[in-house]
């Protein structure tokens, strides 16, 4: 299983009331690929510190949002790194088959 971690943006959008702290904050994705299994995502997350209730299975794309100081943690676990537009490619799931 290879997990993978994109780069470092601005939030565009609303955020969700419990991280209204990391509002001006640069976020990335943490995923696995598309041929990988979400339970070995969810041991990862969890290994790094991170909740499984912060899952966000979207657009056939799941992933857990990350800022700065979880995505070293990511990349020292092991977690590799690539462009956004790579992790798409990488990672995107057939919703059908969800």
């Amino acid at each position: 299983m290879t997990v993978y971690v994109d780069d470092l943006w601005p939030w565009p959008g609303p955020v969700a009331p419990a991280a209204r702290r990391y509002a001006k904050s640069k976020w990335c994705h943490l995923m696995v690929g598309a041929d990988d299994r979400l339970g070995e995502l969810h041991e990862f997350a969890e290994r790094i510190g991170l909740k499984k209730e912060w899952f966000q299975n979207r657009r056939g794309l799941p992933h857990y949002d990350l800022v700065a100081s979880v995505r070293k943690r990511a990349v020292s676990a092991g977690a590799t790194q690539v462009r956004c537009t790579q992790i798409i490619r990488l990672c995107k799931r057939d919703p059908i088959l969800q």
